[in-house]
């Protein structure tokens, strides 16, 4: 397998960050499961999810505080119980 050198201004990694990680995993479970969009709640600041990282808060548990918090239901479901927090 051929290696090819890394180009002055290219990152030596692709990966994302732990921030873009959750950006990314918030923004399709809030789309899929609730209709929101990032920029709908506190997590649109970068700095919000930092502090969550930081602090030990898994994704799941931030999410299952948006949702209790807010009261969130899924938009097939807004005249039924609300629906259970992720596990």
């Amino acid at each position: 397998m051929k290696t090819l050198p890394v180009l002055p201004g290219q990152a030596a990694s692709s990966r994302p960050s732990p921030v873009e990680i959750w950006q990314i995993l918030l923004s399709r479970l809030l789309d899929q499961h609730y209709g929101l969009t990032l920029n709908d709640t506190p997590f649109a600041d970068e700095r919000v999810i930092e502090q969550h990282i930081e602090a030990g808060i898994s994704l799941c548990d931030a999410v299952n505080f948006l949702v209790e918090k807010y009261a969130l239901v899924l938009p097939t479901s807004r005249d039924s119980a609300p629906v259970p927090a992720l596990s």
